[in-house]
């Protein structure tokens, strides 16, 4: 019941212990540890947080142990357990062969699995109102960790409502420089841009549909790509499932304060691992220039307010000083950082191995194991079919599965019976007493058998054990043996109580959770008791023993809890009571769960039909146009089913229909409904056909279609799918139609010869839109070399652009050009990215020179 509660808060306290050798290491090793191995660090806490599993259970999984917080009750069987006489031989087994998996189980000889080891002495009575304390503390944490979720969710939807609500669409020119960024940073997703004057600085919204959003355009062009290329970096390090799954954590353990804290320093440490892969790639000038971007986007912010998890470019002054501090004392990394930072990851990981978990897979877990009386022998294999019988004073136990037996076995045979010894069962047959007891065993178990038509009956069975003899009533020796939590030897006996006794103990054992021993009764008692157990496992929603119960009831009582289930909207029990009638019943509540809107009860009852029966219920459901239950049951279909759908609901027009049909089709039918929906002219409802693989000759082909067609939304949604020879040529009929916005989104798709050549053409076409936005892969010398001519053919508008991204010297020759040339329009361009020392060079020479006007122009600087 609060098995996982007890997991998740032993974790909680191991992430504590991790969490504070994180902020030692980020003390000690603050200067040689990157932001983002610091983050990383960080989210390995985290994910100890989320998996309340361990490989081990460590300090906390021992300080959080079931002994401490759950407690098995004894069973309150006051009974006398005197001393046992047992075979001498039976107490030298030891532990099992390996087993082999029998194939012909037996339902009334089966096996149970292993009880817990005994408790240690100090193990005390759990009262009842203790249980109920436990139980409300395990709704209680769930329930406040659910409503918290659900309220982030929630609030992130309104959230990315209002965005949306108050956005419009970029313009061409910065849908162009992202595309350059993106081309840079190697993204193939095309994200769309919208600018909100409300929100409170550039961000990335959306999980699976992120989208960037832009407070202004009104910035230069290199600002704009410093925002552009931090928000794809965000996008690149999928930093937006990073937050989520931190607020996961934070919801999960809403009763630790440190862990809100945690969320908090990682939302610092997110955006300066993001600064600080920015700035890898960039030079010293474009370093400033990204501080310069910070420090403009914390100016006038609006009022749309940073959420719990979006990703914002700013946050508040105190990171922007941190940031700035980062950029400016940034330091690359070497192999000493490298070195440090692996012992670093290796400390922690090592102390999160060390703290473990109560939830771990190296401590037993309680009856997991099945029982298997096994032998001596070595050179015997053990099935997993054999089964105990307690008769004449005497626990016998048989496998009638068989065995590899050794040469010196043997088979005992007379006009009733036929059984195997092994050497160490031999001692059995010259025991008059015992070779009764076996006798009768091997009766019962060979009449189960046929009842049961398993040809198992027609085996000879291998006799494994046998205890005894004990002197106790079946009644005495069931209390002892639960005492000593000997499962096997407590089968046995159980099957010979009588009816009052075994209604007593499945009581006791009810009432003490006790459900391994509780089952083992269970088919034991009367219709009355097993009706009476099953409403009071309703009642008191104690599901396990609700579960088990309810088969053994009669349909009607079985139908009418299931109506119980139904009319309280307890959908578990309603599935536990489903089950356990037959098809027609189940047919005739999926209708009724049809017709009063239950989704979730509708989907229990056709859970188990077959294909045609559920495309049949798919086919009404259509029909009747109710898309909430057409959604659920599609995924249910075969693929021919999918089809069938799928092209009704195209022919009829129906989008959210066809999308769930849709949805894990063949290839073949996806391409065809590509084509289909172009020549159609349906790419405004169907644009999510597109989003697949298709094959690259039917791109090339929609590509050139949906140009022709000026379809240009799903221009864009094929693009990144075409081949490089269908992209010279829309790249070239889009420069001589004058599309530049087709072009934008091509020149990325083409090799650096056909692009070198555009530009040429553009140069010389004076087109000085295109030749921009298509000439930032160009070297530097290329660039001064179109400057030059830029200058020679008075082309102003190419040069004032090119001059920004020239080096130093080369903007030194031009000036020194227009200078000499008296050009003082060009001067005046050109001088703004000269130093202060060019400056007064040429100011001292414009005076000498008698040069008014480049004096005047010379003294602003």
């Amino acid at each position: 019941m609060n098995t996982f509660m007890i997991g998740f808060l032993s974790v909680s306290v191991s992430a504590l212990w991790m969490a504070g050798i994180v902020v030692l290491l980020e003390k000690l090793l603050k200067n040689h540890l990157s932001f983002r191995f610091r983050y990383g660090l960080w989210l390995v806490v985290i994910l100890r947080l989320l998996i309340p599993v361990s490989p081990v259970a460590g300090v906390v999984g021992t300080l959080f142990s079931e002994k401490t917080w759950n407690p098995q009750p004894q069973a309150q069987l006051a009974a006398r357990t005197p001393e046992t006489i047992r075979n001498p031989v039976a107490d030298q087994q030891t532990k099992q062969p390996e087993q082999e998996v029998q194939s012909d189980p037996v339902q009334d000889i089966r096996f149970l699995p292993t009880p817990a080891p005994s408790r240690s002495t100090w193990q005390v009575d759990q009262p009842a109102w203790l249980d109920d304390l436990i139980r409300s503390a395990w709704v209680l944490w769930l329930s406040v960790a659910v409503v918290l979720m659900v309220r982030r969710i929630t609030s992130y939807q309104g959230f990315l409502r209002f965005i949306k609500a108050g956005s419009f669409p970029s313009s061409p020119k910065t849908r162009q420089c992202l595309d350059e960024v993106r081309q840079k940073m190697g993204i193939r997703r095309q994200l769309p841009v919208w600018i909100n004057k409300l929100a409170v600085s550039p961000m990335l919204p959306g999980v699976f549909h992120p989208m960037i959003i832009l407070t202004t355009e009104d910035c230069g062009p290199e600002e704009m790509q410093m925002i552009l290329r931090h928000e794809l970096t965000h996008y690149q390090r999928k930093d937006i499932f990073t937050k989520w799954l931190v607020q996961l954590a934070v919801c999960i353990h809403w009763f630790n304060p440190v862990v809100r804290l945690i969320g908090r320093h990682m939302e610092s440490l997110c955006e300066l691992a993001c600064d600080e892969q920015v700035l890898r790639s960039l030079s010293a000038r474009e370093k400033r220039c990204y501080g310069d971007t910070l420090i403009h986007t914390l100016k006038d912010k609006g009022t749309y307010g940073d959420i719990i998890v979006s990703i914002t470019l700013n946050e508040n002054l105190s990171l922007l000083k941190e940031r700035l501090s980062a950029i400016m004392d940034e330091q690359k990394s070497g192999t000493a950082r490298a070195l440090i930072s692996m012992a670093a990851g290796a400390v922690l990981f090592a102390s999160g191995i060390l703290c473990g978990s109560t939830l771990s897979w190296k401590t037993p877990t309680p009856a997991a194991a099945p029982v298997m009386t096994a032998t001596t022998s070595t050179n015997q294999r053990t099935f997993y079919f054999s089964g105990s019988v307690y008769t004449q004073g005497y626990i016998v136990t048989l496998n009638w599965a068989g065995a590899d037996r050794s040469e010196d076995g043997s088979v005992y045979q007379d006009s009733l019976i036929s059984v195997a010894f092994d050497e160490s069962m031999k001692a059995v047959m010259d025991n008059e007493e015992q070779m009764e007891a076996v006798r009768q065993a091997v009766s019962e178990q060979h009449a189960r058998l046929v009842r049961n038509n398993s040809s198992l009956a027609s085996r000879t069975p291998l006799l494994t054990s046998i205890e005894g003899p004990y002197t106790e009533s079946a009644e005495e020796l069931a209390v002892r043996f639960h005492k000593e939590k000997k499962m096997s030897q407590f089968r046995a006996v159980a099957a010979k109580l009588n009816e009052e006794a075994a209604v007593n103990m499945a009581r006791t054992f009810y009432a003490s959770k006790e459900m391994d021993y509780f089952a083992v009764l269970a088919d034991a008692l009367p219709e009355s008791e097993i009706l009476d157990l099953s409403r009071q496992a309703y009642q008191s929603r104690y599901e396990d023993a609700f579960d088990l119960l309810v088969p053994k009831l009669p349909q009607e009582q079985i139908e009418t809890l299931a109506q119980q289930a139904y009319a309280d909207m307890r959908l578990d029990d309603f599935e536990i009571a489903l089950l356990s009638l037959p098809a027609p019943q189940r047919s005739e509540w999926a209708e009724k769960a049809y017709a009063d809107n239950q989704l979730a009860y509708f989907m229990e009852t056709i859970q188990d039909l077959p294909t045609d029966q559920l495309g049949a219920w798919a086919d009404r459901i259509y029909a009747d146009q109710r898309l909430e239950f057409f959604e659920e049951i599609a995924s249910s279909l075969s693929s021919r089913q999918r089809e069938a759908l799928a092209e009704k609901a195209y022919a009829d027009n129906r989008v959210e229909y066809f999308k769930e049909a849709f949805y894990d089709l063949p290839q073949e039918s996806v391409a065809a409904y590509a084509q289909r929906v172009i020549d159609d002219q349906r790419s405004r409802d169907y644009l999510f056909v597109f989003d697949g693989d298709l094959p690259g000759e039917l791109m090339d082909k929609l590509a050139i279609q949906t140009y022709d067609e000026k379809q240009d939304e799903l221009f864009d949604r094929i693009i990144w799918g075409l081949s490089k020879e269908t992209a010279k040529t829309l790249l070239e009929r889009a420069y001589a139609d004058n599309r530049t916005e087709v072009l934008y989104r091509l020149y990325s798709k083409v090799d650096n010869e056909t692009l070198k050549a555009l530009v040429d053409q553009a140069f010389n076409d004076h087109r000085t839109d295109v030749f921009m936005n298509l000439c930032n892969d160009l070297t530097s010398e290329q660039k001064a070399e179109y400057a030059n001519q830029a200058y020679e053919n008075q082309n102003l508008d190419i040069l004032s652009n090119l001059i920004y991204d020239l080096p130093h010297d080369q903007v030194l020759s031009l000036a020194q050009k227009a200078y000499d040339d008296q050009q003082v329009r060009y001067f005046e361009m050109v001088v703004c990215e000269l130093n202060a020392a060019d400056i007064a060079k040429f100011r001292t020479q414009a005076k000498k020179d008698g040069r008014d006007e480049f004096y005047s122009m010379l003294e602003n600087y």
